[in-house]
């Protein structure tokens, strides 16, 4: 837990966040759940509808395909809600790592860098992390060891422009990205 009182209340908003678009995720998996269980039903109603005479068979049939074309929508509505928490996920764990960096004492642009390293899970880094962590401080004590200091600026470095379209992807991708397929985000 951050030291700071600040620190505290930005990780306890991250934890809110999280559990927030977990509780989302879920929303959106039993929805996508129930729309392909309607699917089915719809599938194993055409069988019956065979049987019924010609106006009757008119009326169940143009029913069936609307219900069909409701599940279909909702399946997708889902996928979309889910990509939804998956961002919110992902910056929730964005915000966290934020503030658990700020009440370390590593400089500026060391922080702007971790910041931006990928994480996995609930994790709040992943296990690539450590490696650049390490080869980070191995470049430092190399450098002090030969009398040349490590920049220490306070201020995060310039970042290019491409940057601010980086910002806006998910940090986060699903162990499933099935739904992949069938929609792509902006």
């Amino acid at each position: 837990v951050p030291a700071d009182k600040e620190g505290r209340r930005v990780d306890a908003s991250g934890k809110k966040a999280y559990a927030t678009s977990v509780l989302e995720l879920k929303i959106a998996t039993y929805q996508a759940i129930m729309a392909r269980y309607q699917l089915l039903l719809w599938e194993k109603m055409a069988p019956v509808c065979k049987t019924l005479s010609p106006d009757q068979k008119v009326i169940a049939d143009l029913l069936s395909a609307e219900a069909m074309r409701l599940a279909r929508q909702q399946i997708n509505a889902s996928k979309h809600a889910a990509d939804t928490a998956l961002r919110g996920m992902a910056s929730a764990i964005a915000l966290r790592r934020h503030a658990w960096l700020a009440a370390t004492s590593l400089p500026a642009d060391t922080r702007a860098q971790v910041e931006d390293l990928p994480f996995e899970g609930t994790s709040l880094f992943s296990v690539t992390t450590d490696t650049f962590l390490k080869e980070m401080k191995t470049v430092r004590q190399t450098a002090k060891a030969y009398g040349i200091t490590p920049s220490t600026s306070t201020s995060a470095p310039k970042r290019s422009s491409g940057y601010r379209q980086q910002y806006h992807r998910p940090y986060f991708r699903p162990a499933y990205p099935s739904y992949r397929r069938h929609y792509s985000p902006p």
